[in-house]
């Protein structure tokens, strides 16, 4: 790292700290994060949904582990047809 360079958290590693955590040990698991992370790259090839605050809640969401939190986004993710 240079001088210029200020070393800081991403808006995701932001979104991640003030949610909930879990360890991703519960049944389902497997399947709910997989359908999380094909909405996300859905989102991602919309150039307006790319860095939107959807998609950063969305990726913290996908990392967190926590049952409840993931859960929320998978239906969140269905009502507005990022998976089906």
């Amino acid at each position: 790292m240079n001088r210029y360079t200020v070393a800081m958290e991403s808006p995701v590693q932001k979104a991640l700290r003030e949610g909930p955590r879990g360890n991703g040990e519960w049944a389902g698991y497997a399947h709910v994060y997989g359908k999380i992370a094909a909405g996300c790259e859905v989102m991602a090839r919309n150039a307006y949904r790319r860095c939107s605050e959807d998609h950063v809640k969305s990726m913290a969401d996908l990392g967190s582990g926590h049952e409840e939190r993931m859960k929320y986004r998978l239906m969140w993710m269905r009502e507005y047809g990022y998976v089906k």
